[in-house]
């Protein structure tokens, strides 16, 4: 399947990707009813084998049931990884009603929360997310530096350790996905 690039990033997508909102069942206010997970895995598989290379989901989907079904499909995947695109600013409360949260500790617990969905590259060696985007902002030949926020010597010295931490070829894949 051919790619286009994404606006002006290095990211070359097919034009279509696999929407993950249908896939979460049931049980949420947007809800397109029940599914099965063992069906939802197969058609990402299916979406992939057909060189599909981009999965479009959203900690919302499911109430993060979504992400859930998209981390098992890849972690049986074996072909080449996609790129997941996930979003944040809709939130759900304890009944299952969605609504916009658009403030920094939102935003920064539904990113926590995504990558845990996600099993962020980092938990295979005991590192944080923050550890693992500087070293993958560090490996590019075209950057000179990062420039990171903290906010105590513990963030400092938990950011920095990032600094030294080589990625393997396939675990930038799994964070990128494959051309």
């Amino acid at each position: 399947m051919k790619t286009k690039q994404l606006e002006n990033s290095d990211l070359f997508i097919t034009p279509v990707g696999f929407g993950a909102w249908a896939i979460g069942g049931a049980g949420w206010e947007f809800a397109w009813g029940e599914q099965d997970d063992k069906a939802s895995i197969a058609a990402i598989h299916r979406a992939l084998e057909l060189g599909v290379n981009w999965i479009d989901t959203a900690a919302v989907y499911a109430m993060g049931h979504s992400e859930e079904v998209v981390a098992r499909a890849l972690k049986t995947w074996p072909g080449k990884r996609p790129y997941v695109f996930t979003k944040c600013v809709l939130r759900w409360d304890e009944r299952g009603q969605v609504r916009h949260v658009l403030s920094a500790d939102s935003i920064q617990r539904e990113c926590e929360d995504s990558l845990r969905r996600l099993r962020e590259v980092g938990a295979r060696h005991g590192r944080s997310p923050g550890q693992v985007a500087i070293a993958w902002t560090l490996r590019h030949p075209a950057v000179t530096g990062a420039i990171v926020g903290a906010r105590s010597a513990r963030q400092v010295e938990e950011i920095m350790a990032g600094a030294d931490f080589p990625l393997t070829p396939r675990e930038i894949v799994d964070i990128e996905g494959e051309q």
